[in-house]
């Protein structure tokens, strides 16, 4: 989930699932495109969406 998304449908979608799961959500920077660099339009925080990834992983 992006931490810039909340409250929307990408957002929330996460969030159920998770507690269906029975685990915690993780919120990743920026939106849900946080991987994404400034050339592809929709500029994320690609630095921070890797070291989150890795954390969850």
């Amino acid at each position: 989930m992006g931490a810039e998304s909340e409250g929307e449908l990408a957002h929330r979608g996460g969030e159920a699932v998770a507690e269906r799961l029975g685990i915690a959500p993780v919120t990743f920077p920026s939106h849900h495109g946080g991987f994404l660099p400034p050339e592809y339009g929709m500029a994320g925080d690609p630095e921070a969406f890797a070291e989150a990834l890795r954390d969850a992983l």
